[in-house]
């Protein structure tokens, strides 16, 4: 049987590039990354990625494992970033042309899939992991998380690109992609979601590990989206209305300035599953609220932290 690595990048205390409404790299690709694990223990191919948490890893300790398990091709993972906001597109680097096998391979299925803004083509790169590895190696650059229209397609399509990257591995190594298999086997479906408080947006939280905000802090916008399906979501401002509903990252929902009192949401394409979300209000949390059964929040009364969670009906 074939062995692939797949090394996302960053992790631990490095956290990689930042990027628009307070993302990091290293949390963005660790997600991908275990994504294309799980696709491909579907398929007739071995794979072992370099972290499957928040840790860091030396780039020798990245290179050093590839070559001594033998694996047959390493895909490193990335994010792009510029101090341009307006630099946007799709790139994979190999080390040197000669090499580029796996890399126009890797760049043609995301390029196929429809996953970029621009396609910035394959390059060479001398880059630690792909010029240390022993076997055919490249680096995907996603995208640009500096750029809004990227980041966006990055975060709505985070299963899209796992896919893309699965089917480029399994051709490259000759294993013929099986269709009847290609649905992830975790039908866990995590939210991830991010508030804007204090003039900045704070950092994505899936599901309800932890809570968005800063208690003290009123909430003016929020940003959400499923790693399968879609969720729709809208919010309700003090002495206002509510506002229009937003479809998973299309848009956030807020107006900067004014404070948020009350919210609603609910699932799109998953009709086995429910939303269930609570909010902070004034020193306590409130109730959970399920799909739109209510809302949640206290009119008048600013909402400074948010929970959210999709559990089986």
């Amino acid at each position: 049987m074939k062995k692939n690595m797949i090394d996302p990048g960053h992790g631990g205390y490095d956290s990689g590039a930042p990027g628009v409404h307070g993302c990091l790299e290293k949390d963005i690709v660790l997600d991908i990354a275990n994504r294309v694990d799980e696709y491909l223990k579907n398929q007739n191919i071995e794979n072992i990625n370099t972290r499957t948490t928040d840790v860091f890893v030396t780039l020798n300790d990245r290179t050093n494992e590839a070559n001594k398990l033998g694996v047959n091709s390493f895909v490193s993972i990335h994010c792009n970033s510029s101090d341009n906001p307006n630099a946007q597109g799709l790139e994979t680097y190999c080390y040197k042309f000669k090499y580029r096998d796996l890399a126009d391979v890797v760049h043609s299925e995301l390029i196929k899939a429809g996953l970029y803004t621009k396609d910035r083509g394959v390059k060479e790169g001398n880059l630690h992991v792909v010029r240390e590895s022993n076997m055919p190696a490249c680096l995907v650059e996603l995208g640009f998380i500096t750029n809004e229209e990227d980041y966006n397609l990055i975060m709505n399509n985070e299963d899209g690109f796992a896919k893309a990257i699965a089917k480029g591995i399994c051709k490259f190594n000759g294993v013929t992609w099986n269709e009847s298999s290609d649905i992830l086997p975790n039908k866990n479906i995590d939210v991830t979601y991010q508030v804007y408080t204090n003039g900045r947006w704070l950092p994505n939280v899936t599901k309800a590990n932890d809570f968005a905000g800063i208690f003290g802090n009123p909430i003016q916008a929020i940003y959400a989206n499923l790693n399968q399906a879609s969720i729709s979501y809208r919010v309700h401002t003090v002495n206002g209305t509510w506002l229009p509903w937003v479809t998973d990252r299309s848009d956030y929902a807020g107006v900067y300035g004014k404070n948020i009192d009350g919210l609603q949401m609910q699932l799109i394409g998953l009709d086995n599953y429910s939303v269930e979300y609570s909010v902070y209000v004034e020193g306590i949390w409130l109730p959970w609220v399920i799909d739109l059964n209510d809302y949640a929040g206290i009119y008048g009364k600013a909402i400074e932290a948010i929970q959210v969670q999709v559990i089986r009906k």
